[in-house]
């Protein structure tokens, strides 16, 4: 969820290839949405548009870190991953 600040681009990767970018924010008209879900098992990262943003993450059913991977620092989704 945004909650305020700079928009964010919302990167969603399913497979670790193929990428969805979705921008999080206020503006509606711009294509911006408060909110969006990300499927179970998707790798996902988010960056501000500028400056700072304040965000959250809701899960459901219960998280369980069980199920939870972090990626290595520097890796980003796309070909050749």
């Amino acid at each position: 969820h945004w909650y305020m600040g700079a928009p964010l681009a919302l990167s969603i990767s399913p497979d670790g290839v193929g990428v969805e970018t979705v921008m999080l924010g206020p503006d509606l008209r711009r294509g911006e949405r408060p909110q969006h879900v990300v499927p179970g098992g998707a790798w996902q990262q988010t960056r501000a548009a500028g400056g700072w943003a304040l965000a959250g993450c809701t899960v459901a059913p219960g998280f369980d870190f069980a199920g939870f991977e972090m990626a290595a620092e520097g890796w980003e989704p796309g070909p050749g991953r």
